[in-house]
């Protein structure tokens, strides 16, 4: 059978969802385990964010963005540099290898085994950011995406910003930090809106596959 592209994936969540309150069981692991009876429904009965970062998660993988769930897990936890602070959560982060997981709950169990957690940095090759009708975009990036984007430790980092639907894709190359499709950054741009194209959304045909990040991991390595 076929693979759906994006947006088929999207429209046949819709349908299997609109109508209903609950998801039974997590599309992938949450925080390293997968949980029942997700709520994506607010007290209006209108999607929350829950429901479209399963959205999301669920069009990634029927549209053959990633092999298989096991490549992506929702609400990863990195510490921040103080022992003492709280630790960064971010809203998905997809991997090169399913042996993540293993790492990953490995740290979770035990925070001082730094060799899983350096593991963890390795695999991560993406990092996705979900709101709900958001209209602060430029807030959101400078608060979650640029901090989100610079927690792995691959040479290049995937960013995907989805809201409500609208979609942004961000790419890191070691430190510099543009979007993923080059004709929308201006660098020399003092303004985040400007620098960015924050007004300007990508189709969801451009969301490359892992094989294609992989490709460019490995050019960027000869």
């Amino acid at each position: 059978m076929a693979s759906m592209d994006f947006s088929q994936a999207r429209i046949k969540f819709n349908e299997m969802y609109q109508n209903k309150k609950i998801i039974q069981k997590s599309f992938c692991t949450v925080d390293g385990k997968f949980i029942e009876n997700i709520s994506i429904k607010d007290v209006y009965g209108q999607p929350n964010e829950e429901y479209y970062k399963w959205q999301f998660i669920y069009s990634l993988v029927q549209s053959e963005r990633i092999p298989s769930r096991d490549y992506v897990g929702s609400e990863i936890y990195f510490p921040k540099g103080n022992i003492h602070s709280q630790p960064i959560k971010i809203d998905s982060v997809i991997f090169n290898d399913i042996t993540w997981i293993d790492y990953y709950r490995n740290y979770r169990k035990d925070s001082s085994d730094v060799d899983s957690l350096q593991k963890v940095r390795e695999m991560a090759v993406g990092v996705i950011e979900y709101k709900r009708n958001d209209k602060t975009i430029e807030q959101v990036f400078s608060s979650q995406i640029r901090a989100a984007i610079k927690e792995p430790e691959s040479p290049f980092v995937l960013g995907i910003y989805y809201d409500t639907g609208r979609l942004f894709l961000f790419k890191r190359i070691n430190d510099e930090i543009t979007r993923f499709d080059n004709s929308l950054s201006f660098p020399t741009s003092q303004k985040i809106l400007e620098k960015y194209q924050l007004e300007i959304t990508d189709p969801y045909y451009t969301i490359p596959t892992l094989n294609n990040i992989e490709k460019i991991l490995n050019q960027g390595n000869r």
